[in-house]
């Protein structure tokens, strides 16, 4: 089932000389440990002899002492690394050696010795502890052995066969090039073709062992938040809350609302707090404290912050209104560190109100962090010039490289609404962090994706951990061998399948998406769900890329790697996303035939939307698709209109698949200026209550309907979560107006269980057509769904 693969030449590092190769066959090599090797090398050894067993077809032994005649690898720090000149002591973090001497080959780096890294990854923990000779048997596979790690299931692993291995003499010590190399796989969306559950997990662990992330924890994310302030001190201390406009002070503890709870007011001696009680951590261990502030982080309205904030000549406060002041209080904790005789770092971001460049000076105990868009700005130059300046700036006020930066490449995020349309963009990853790689030691990159799967990323994800490494790294010769080992003879057409998804992206989704830097931190802008399947997915768009991927699919022999990789991507980016093309655009009179000939019940019968509730609503018997009155809901800003589902729960399965249809229609649709959420009409079906976690499944994705539309049928698949039997459940449909002002209507809204038989359909006699009602809003009464 392994296909030849050609090692690329571009991934080498070969010393200079022309001296003898070390051959591996599966007849002379062994993988040699000292008999005391700490659990990572271990670990390194059983991965490099399961690996070769695939390439080799054959079992390489691991063993503790040489044998006669045999070509050894040895692996992890030992006497023999020594004795060959290898000192592990003196590589940098992550850094490892490979090399040939005498006729064996060797691969260490330093591992801490209470990592237990088969454990973990087994438990789907990837530990910050120290693994280098793991990364190195990475680097050997890949560079030697031909072996990619592209995603971690049979689609992304690549083993050629062959008859033997050839090693050229060589002393490299490979290092990094970012000390922070995190692409957030643990929370990036879910593994495809694994169940959702503890399954994926150990998956991803061991995925990002293999793009090598990093293993050092400096922590920077509202560490503030640590201190527990609002818990200890909202009743003693009110003074240490920030005060709101309205004479209050912020101290609330039991709110899910991030600006309502906990901001702090930093002119008050809060920061003393912070000061003595860094310093506590630090001599109790911790090298690094996070003292960057709660996230929603507003202004405090008292008269010492007013007269520290930044305003402009209208008196309203500036963009990064609170950097002097957060920056200065920043250099106080670190100057008391420094005077406390400690050798710790104190962690800031620059981030919404304190993301300027400050006048103090800023000593070199602090780590300092800076929020920026990410690779998505490549749609836009001047975008992409302006965040690249950002960070170029910081490092010259540094005098040093940043520590690291925080970015934002996210999808089914803030504004950014694209379900099941792929953000397949390495080149714009490449592009990014190649422009910005010089001014920084790294990048956290958030691309959580909620609903949909971290599959879509996975080549964006390995450009960047190569590019991690590799300074010089050639992104289209990568790309290019990517698309060869992949697809065989089909690698022209793949590849432009591939590029043609990145161009659209790039091109047209993420072209809008200004990503503006708010008081908050990045907001993405983007286009509506409804204008990317009308004007960018067009019918002729994928009619285009189901020819590419139907071609390749003629070039390769049937029932071949390649020919499954083509049908894996096939099915992975290519189905998901006609299916909710299909979905939004669903005819209004296929939808009435299918409900006529499937009489199959929907869950929501019998339900009334409670009168009582309802705000800016009414039901219109002149604008209908079933016949039955609409509901109107007539906007100036927000509205939200909820029917509990708490008296069908019984009927609910956790894990359970629905099928949800309505019709909705707009008219005059406006954004409001000013609004903070996602802009238009919109469906919710939520899951929460007493120990549920929030889990609201917008349909279709968040997306936000805007204008004037005449109706639409809408049509999706609903997989419940796993708290349907729990005592606090209460889910809810919700009809919603966010930020926007004009008229949608909403008529015909079923929920209808798929799991169960479809009943047979009763014949019925042909209706007499009853005519429709003039315009105009019927008395506010709650007719059954």
């Amino acid at each position: 089932m392994h296909s030849k693969l050609v090692v690329l030449s571009g991934v080498l590092f070969c010393a200079a000389g022309s001296f003898a190769n070390v051959v591996l066959t599966p007849d002379n090599a062994e993988v040699l440990i000292a008999p005391d090797a700490c659990p990572v090398a271990r670990f390194a050894a059983d991965d490099l002899t399961n690996h070769l067993a695939m390439v080799f077809g054959r079992r390489v032994p691991i063993v503790n002492t040489p044998g006669e005649g045999k070509v050894q690898i040895v692996v992890g720090d030992s006497q023999w690394t020594r004795d060959a000149g290898l000192d592990v002591s003196v590589l940098p973090r992550d850094a490892f050696y490979i090399c040939t001497q005498g006729g064996r080959i060797y691969i260490a780096g330093r591992d801490d010795p209470e990592s237990r890294l088969g454990d973990e990854i087994r438990r789907g923990i990837y530990s910050r502890k120290e693994r280098a000779t793991a990364f190195g048997v990475c680097e050997f596979l890949e560079r030697y052995a031909g072996v990619r790690f592209y995603f971690p299931d049979e689609y992304g692993t690549l083993v050629p066969n062959a008859g033997s291995l050839s090693v050229p003499e060589i002393k490299d010590t490979v290092k990094p090039q970012f000390t922070i190399r995190n692409c957030y796989i643990s929370g990036a969306g879910p593994l495809p073709d694994v169940p959702i559950g503890p399954r994926q997990a150990p998956i991803k662990a061991m995925w990002r062992l293999r793009l090598r992330e990093n293993t050092i924890d400096i922590p920077c994310c509202h560490g503030q938040n640590r201190f527990r302030i609002t818990e200890r001190f909202h009743a003693k201390h009110p003074e240490y809350f920030q005060l709101r406009k309205d004479g209050t002070r912020c101290t609330e503890t039991n709110t899910p609302k991030r600006y309502m709870r906990g901001q702090l007011c930093h002119t008050s001696k809060v920061w003393d707090v912070f000061r003595r009680e860094t310093i506590e951590r630090m001599r109790k261990g911790e090298k690094y404290v996070d003292i960057m502030p709660q996230d929603g982080m507003s202004a405090c309205r008292c008269a010492n912050c007013m007269a520290r904030y930044a305003q402009t000549n209208d008196l309203s406060l500036a963009s990064g209104y609170c950097t002097e002041l957060m920056w200065s209080n920043t250099v106080s904790v670190a100057d008391a560190v420094r005077a406390a005789g400690l050798d710790g770092c104190v962690t800031q971001m620059a981030y919404g109100p304190c993301r300027n460049i400050p006048e103090l000076n800023i000593p070199d105990n602090v780590k300092v962090v800076l929020a920026v868009g990410g690779p998505w700005a490549c749609s836009r130059p001047d975008i992409l010039d302006k965040q690249v300046a950002f960070v170029r700036n910081w490092s010259e006020k540094l005098n040093g490289k940043v520590s690291w930066i925080w970015t934002y490449p996210m999808k089914n995020y803030g504004r950014l609404q694209a379900h099941d349309v792929p953000q397949h963009a390495p080149r714009a990853y490449f592009e990014f962090y190649r422009r910005t790689a010089k001014y920084i030691d790294g990048s956290f990159v958030e691309s959580n994706q909620e609903s949909d799967t971290i599959f879509y990323n996975y080549l964006n994800y390995y450009v960047f951990a190569k590019l991690a490494w590799q300074p010089d790294l050639d992104v289209e010769a990568l790309l290019a061998e990517h698309n060869r080992l992949m697809f065989g003879a089909a690698a022209p057409k793949m590849a432009r399948f591939l590029d043609r998804l990145e161009e659209i992206w790039i091109g047209k989704v993420a072209i809008p998406s200004l990503i503006g830097e708010t008081e908050i931190g990045p907001m993405i802008y983007a286009p509506s769900e409804e204008e990317i399947y009308d004007d960018i997915y067009t019918q002729e768009v994928l009619d285009e890329l189901e020819r590419y991927l139907a071609e390749a699919a003629r070039i390769v022999p049937s029932c071949s790697p390649e020919a499954m990789r083509v049908a894996t991507l096939r099915r992975r980016f290519f189905e998901p996303l006609a299916a909710r093309r299909k979905a939004l655009i669903t005819s209004i009179a296929d939808e009435l035939i299918r409900r006529r000939n499937d009489p199959r019940p929907s869950l929501l019968d019998g339900l009334k939307w409670p009168a009582d509730k309802m705000r800016h609503c009414s039901f219109d018997v002149g604008e209908s698709v079933t016949g039955s009155p609409s509901i109107r809901i007539d906007s100036t800003n927000t509205v939200y209109l909820a029917l509990p589902l708490r008296s069908i729960k019984d009927k609910l399965r956790p894990f359970g698949k629905y099928r949800l249809t309505y019709f909705v229609k707009t008219a005059g649709m406006e954004p409001v200026s000013g609004a903070k959420r996602g802009k238009g009409a919109t469906v919710e079906l939520e899951e929460r209550g007493d120990g549920v976690k929030y889990r609201a499944v917008r349909y279709p994705g968040t997306r936000h309907w805007l204008g004037t539309k005449d109706w639409r049928c809408h049509a999706f698949d609903v997989t419940l979560g796993g708290d349907v039997c729990r005592e606090g459940y209460r889910p809810t449909l919700w009809l919603r107006v966010f930020g926007a002002k004009g008229t949608v209507w909403f008529d015909g809204i079923r929920l209808e269980d798929t799991d169960s038989p479809t009943p047979t359909p009763t014949p019925t006699p042909t209706p007499t057509p009853t005519p429709t009602p003039a315009a105009g809003s019927c008395p506010l009464q709650s007719p059954l769904l």
